[in-house]
């Protein structure tokens, strides 16, 4: 009967416990970046493959590629763009590099076309130059 006794009030204080922490798990969502109904970046992406197998020092070298290439064409245009990369490998995530050219909307259409265009171009020529070391 004691044992019973005890653990109904184990049960009660359990079912109070976890109602509890129900309540307090209830966290806010916060956006730092809100994106209104206009577009306020323009995103053009191309993807890049690179070795199945980690090679720190030949990433190193293509992420030199891609600033290199972002520098020449900032030089050339002079407007406000800038680039990210991401990882997009299935097994190792650096196989695959997603590269995006990222401007925003005060830039028309047709000119950040232009701009990413001129950086790909850039970056492209650069990728085929060590493309022969991927293998």
């Amino acid at each position: 009967m004691l044992f019973c006794k005890h653990s109904k009030n184990i049960q009660i204080i359990f079912l109070i416990t976890f109602l509890y922490s129900c309540k307090t798990m209830d966290k806010k969502l916060y956006i730092h970046n809100p994106v209104d109904n206009k577009q306020s970046l323009s995103i053009i992406s191309r993807l890049y493959k690179l070795k199945k197998v980690q090679d720190y020092e030949f990433e190193e070298k293509f992420k030199s590629k891609i600033e290199a290439s972002y520098q020449k064409t900032l030089e050339k245009y002079n407007l406000n763009f800038t680039y990210s990369i991401k990882p997009e490998g299935a097994i190792y995530p650096f196989s695959e590099i997603k590269v995006d050219c990222i401007s925003d909307n005060n830039i028309s259409a047709s000119k950040v076309e232009e701009v990413c265009n001129e950086f790909f171009k850039k970056l492209d020529f650069e990728y085929e130059k060590i493309k022969l070391e991927i293998k």
